[in-house]
């Protein structure tokens, strides 16, 4: 997201006005938003955060219809084994003897299990950051080079970076992988980043954000020489009829080739 907002000037112009660092507070009430928000669209299509939240089988759904695709999601959401010799177990992990203290973060808040995170902020001259964070948010759901097989045939993933409890890697079944790479499988035609105000695919305030670029002199005779009709050309023209100010220009361009 933008770290401001624009508002339209006395002539109808747009400016951006840049915020500061959002607080606690203000991250709290944008999870609560989102949070509220999520009970009124479930609430739309017949359900609900309470229902969701609970264990009756009569409102999954997705257990009656796809009940292999719903105990994969149900294992990685509870971090248990759904395969191998212990099914229904937590992971199992590594971990180092040495924890780190568990500090607040002012730029993180979560609410009813909505995360909101902002303590990433990049300078909009920065390109470099600006690579790294879209590499980041465009990364792959697992890291090939920290995957590695085990002597007794089991997976071990390790983490970039160790957890605050300590725990540095996990270790999982073949089979247990592949169920939680199924479960990271968005639906089709589902997009897993979304843009919201100025940055959405149609806001309210797009085409009048950016002026439209002006047309150069070359721009305006291109458009003069395509609107016209174009005659048969010579065997020797090339075949792209869209050619300017070549063979593949009518007639009547005085800048075209004979």
């Amino acid at each position: 997201m933008i770290d401001g907002v624009y508002v339209r000037g006395e002539r109808g112009a747009l400016r951006f006005h840049e915020f500061g660092a959002p607080t606690h507070e203000e991250l709290t009430v944008v999870a609560r938003w989102t949070h509220e928000r999520l009970g009124l669209v479930l609430e739309r299509h017949g359900r609900s955060l309470d229902e969701l939240a609970g264990d009756d089988a009569a409102t999954d759904l997705l257990g009656q219809e796809q009940p292999v695709l719903a105990s994969c999601y149900g294992a990685s959401a509870a971090d248990r084994q759904l395969l191998g010799d212990a099914p229904g177990q937590q992971t199992r992990k590594l971990a180092h003897a040495v924890r780190e203290v568990a500090k607040p973060n002012d730029a993180l808040a979560e609410v009813g299990g909505v995360n909101v995170h902002a303590g990433a902020a990049v300078p909009r001259r920065d390109r470099q950051r600006l690579e790294r964070l879209c590499r980041y948010v465009a990364r792959p759901p697992i890291a090939q080079e920290r995957l590695e097989t085990t002597a007794d045939g089991r997976c071990r993933y390790n983490f970039r970076h160790a957890w605050k409890n300590g725990v540095h890697a996990v270790l999982l079944e073949p089979l247990d992988l592949l169920a939680r790479l199924c479960a990271l499988i968005p639906p089709p035609r589902f997009h897993m980043l979304r843009d919201h105000g100025v940055l959405a695919a149609t806001p309210r305030r797009g085409p009048r954000s950016s002026q439209a670029p002006k047309f150069s002199a070359l721009s305006r005779h291109s458009s003069r020489c395509r609107s016209r009709a174009i005659r048969p050309r010579s065997r020797g023209s090339p075949s792209n009829p869209l050619d300017i100010h070549g063979r593949g220009c009518s007639r009547g361009c005085s800048r075209s080739t004979p």
